[in-house]
């Protein structure tokens, strides 16, 4: 499409602004501090080239050379102060727009990722913006949560696993993301609309957050199994909960929600899955635990762009932020399982809805367990239902938790006792 001189001279000032806060942001001048970053823009009409970042000249500098290209129609969608879902992140242009062009080597966008993220989030950051950090963790609000850690065997080992709890009333168990922990939850264990009901848990998997490593893993490559998975998923509900429960899981969480659904185990009530695809091909990358890649950046900047814009600024920071904890390996060893192992569409036949009532929630920001892989697994799961969230993402009970709470609150509910 031709742009008149007039809007190509508007789109060029706003590239221009857009780089001048870029190199200027904070966040980003920190994670360039050995890292020169080349950075060329270009849509046919304009091309723009800024330098980042190698401020400390005394350590040895990794320069990176990075070339965008897109029409200009696709650089107006992408500075929009609330673009449309695949417009709203490096890795969601990478993944979902055909116009949208990246020259670089691999190992370059893997050094420059954080970066790259958040120049994205700049983008849309120009125009006003008057999202807030809403929650109050206040101390009456967080003394209701207590972490506790228990002894658990599972069939093959055990360990010594951390939980959080919070609330009464029917048990409600709720899994972590791939790499990260139960911190995720936090905001949904001081939710008195959910507390007042449900008896909250969020556990860390062994080897994440504060739990320990199983005992029989020999500190070498760590892969997660469905089965291990489901085994430590049951072992948890029997041994610490002590009776049936919902199961509340996100990304990770949710696929092995399906999988829990499927076993016909009488300590499963019901789930509900958050961001649970069909199947979620291609998350699994070398450079989640690359020698020659600061993963703990890196892997934080892997999800950061699975978010929603509209969802807080400091509420995608932290979710993203808890990922560059992990220890060494473990995201990409989750990913072994999501990514490579789980099938939704081969476990759908084995789930009885009359039994374990299913219940599908998908951002639609979220291109990893997209709206289009939850529609699938929701076709081949009969009974289940499904809700699309329009103005979220992958991480919903982090990213904006009170919005997510609009769309949980009505599934918890006909899923009480006597409902």
């Amino acid at each position: 499409m031709n742009v008149g001189n007039e809007s190509r001279a508007t789109l060029a000032d706003r590239v221009d602004h857009w780089l001048a806060a870029l190199r200027i942001d904070a966040e980003c001048v920190a994670a360039t501090q050995y890292l020169e970053i080349n950075l060329t823009l270009s849509c046919g009409e304009f091309e723009r080239t800024v330098c980042l970042g190698a401020e400390d000249s005394t350590a040895a500098v990794i320069r990176a050379r990075i070339g965008l290209s897109a029409p200009g129609t696709i650089w107006e969608e992408i500075l929009c102060p609330v673009p449309r879902p695949g417009r709203n992140s490096f890795g969601a242009l990478q993944r979902q727009c055909s116009e949208f062009h990246v020259d670089a080597d691999p190992l370059d966008i893997a050094r420059a990722l954080h970066v790259l993220e958040r120049a994205f989030e700049i983008a849309h950051e120009l125009e006003p913006n008057q999202n807030s950090d809403d929650a109050q963790y206040t101390t009456e609000a967080l003394s209701q949560v207590t972490g506790r850690h228990s002894m658990v065997r599972c069939k093959k080992s055990s360990a010594r696993i951390f939980y959080e709890h919070s609330g009464t009333g029917t048990p409600l168990v709720m899994l972590h993301t791939a790499g990260s922990d139960s911190r995720q939850y936090l905001d949904m264990l001081i939710q008195p609309r959910i507390t007042d009901d449900w008896s909250c848990y969020a556990f860390d998997m062994p080897l994440h957050g504060r739990s320990s490593p199983s005992s029989d893993w020999a500190w070498g490559k760590y892969r997660l199994t469905m089965s291990e998975y489901i085994d430590w998923c049951l072992a948890f509900i029997e041994q610490v909960v002590g009776e049936p429960a919902v199961v509340l899981g996100c990304s990770m969480g949710a696929s092995i929600s399906i999988a829990l659904a499927a076993t016909k185990s009488d300590l499963v009530k019901a789930v509900v899955a958050l961001e649970a695809p069909d199947k979620s091909p291609g998350r699994l990358n070398p450079y989640l635990n690359h020698p020659a890649v600061n993963s703990a950046e890196y892997n934080s900047a892997y999800v950061r762009g699975l978010m929603s814009p509209t969802s807080p600024l400091k509420k995608r920071q932290y979710a993203s932020w808890v990922y560059s904890q992990g220890g060494p390996g473990i995201y990409a060893g989750d990913l072994w399982f999501y990514s490579e192992e789980y099938n939704g569409l081969d476990l759908a036949p084995q789930i009885d809805t009359t039994r374990c009532p299913v219940h599908l929630l998908t951002g639609a920001y979220d291109y990893s367990g997209s709206p289009e892989a939850t529609q699938r697994l929701h076709e081949a799961i009969p009974g289940s239902s499904l809700t699309i969230m329009p103005e979220l993402g992958h991480f919903p009970m982090t990213e904006d938790p009170a919005r997510f709470l609009k769309y949980l609150a009505p599934v918890l509910d006909t899923l009480r006792p006597g409902s």
